[in-house]
């Protein structure tokens, strides 16, 4: 029987047949391990893909929220420019009559008169009969959409002197407030009611009556840096028409200080007509800068009261902020 040789261990050979066993499983560990990393790496990349789309349609939100922005305060800044030049042009127009007056001008004479009420009813009635002159001649129509007031300087008549004036004008559509024939705009005309009843400011008198308002009141504004005191006399009253309501309104504003003479003599006009679901309200006002004469011997120097301006401004603003929240509120209601 043959001799079996048994093989000799070669402890080299064996060493390198381990270490490339060891290979092979470190191999196939960093192939897993590559693999599950190229998984996370695409999954993650529509996440990212979507985050940064996310990220530019904000940033173009953003700047299209401020390109729109830059355009309102642009266009408000051009409407406040606008309403300067105006301003300046009945300013001069005061000065330029008042250089060759001898005497003070018919409403220059009524400073702390007890007629002045009186001579509001005169005017509104006058004022009245002058509706369709004033109101008819304006172009509505492309004022239909006009989201903003309008100002404009106008010629005038006032007993039988030509003038100029400040003109502010504005449309709105009512669709909450029914137009009643023979009634007018009842709603509305409350809402004028309860704003002389509310606290914003000291009434010294209110006479309240069926178709007409009339109040004294002050109160306090700042305006750049420095608080003013102002003292305001107001009269409206409506007109049921059978297809319309007119209200007319006359008011002066003066200032507080006693050494100041300028006051803002203000009269408007207001229609209501009826339209389909609601009314359709126009509104036209005339601001006139003056100052009082204190003593009809002497003439007006020209020298305009530095604050004239500010005055004239502050009726201007708060009117149109007035009015145009007062038509919020009747359209939230």
């Amino acid at each position: 029987m043959p001799e079996t040789r048994v093989p000799l261990k070669n402890p080299s050979r064996e060493r390198m047949q381990a270490e490339l066993r060891q290979l092979r499983v470190l191999a196939r560990d960093l192939e897993q391990e590559r693999d599950a990393l190229l998984s996370k790496t695409n999954a993650a990349a529509p996440e990212n893909d979507e985050y940064s789309h996310d990220a530019v349609k904000y940033e173009v939100e953003l700047r299209r929220q401020a390109e729109a922005l830059n355009k309102q305060l642009r266009e408000r800044l051009d409407a406040q420019i606008e309403v300067v030049h105006r301003l300046k042009e009945v300013v001069d127009h005061q000065v330029s009559r008042a250089k060759g007056a001898q005497a003070a001008l018919p409403l220059c004479q009524t400073r702390l008169d007890p007629d002045l009420f009186n001579t509001f009813i005169n005017d509104i009635h006058v004022g009245y009969s002058m509706t369709d002159s004033i109101v008819n001649t304006i172009n509505w129509e492309d004022e239909t959409d006009m989201r903003g007031w309008k100002v404009d300087t106008r010629s005038s008549e006032y007993n039988g002197r030509s003038q100029m004036v400040l003109e502010t004008q504005r449309q709105f559509t009512n669709l909450s407030c029914p137009f009643v024939r023979g009634e007018g705009d009842s709603k509305s005309w409350k809402l004028i009611i309860r704003y002389f009843q509310s606290l914003h400011f000291k009434v010294e008198e209110l006479v309240i009556q069926e178709n007409s308002v009339a109040a004294r009141y002050h109160r306090m504004y700042s305006y750049r840096g420095r608080d003013i005191q102002v003292y305001l006399n107001f009269m409206m009253k409506r007109f049921v028409e059978a297809d319309r309501e007119v209200r007319i309104w006359r008011s002066r504003v003066t200032g507080g200080d006693d050494h100041d003479a300028a006051f803002v003599d203000v009269a408007g006009w207001m229609t209501v007509q009826p339209i389909e679901h609601g009314n359709i309200t126009r509104l036209c006002a005339h601001l006139v800068p003056r100052i009082f004469e204190t003593d009809e011997e002497t003439p007006m120097d020209g020298v305009i009261s530095p604050h004239l301006s500010d005055l004239v401004s502050y009726v201007l603003n708060s009117m149109q902020t007035e009015i145009s929240h007062a038509n919020e509120e009747l359209g939230s209601q």
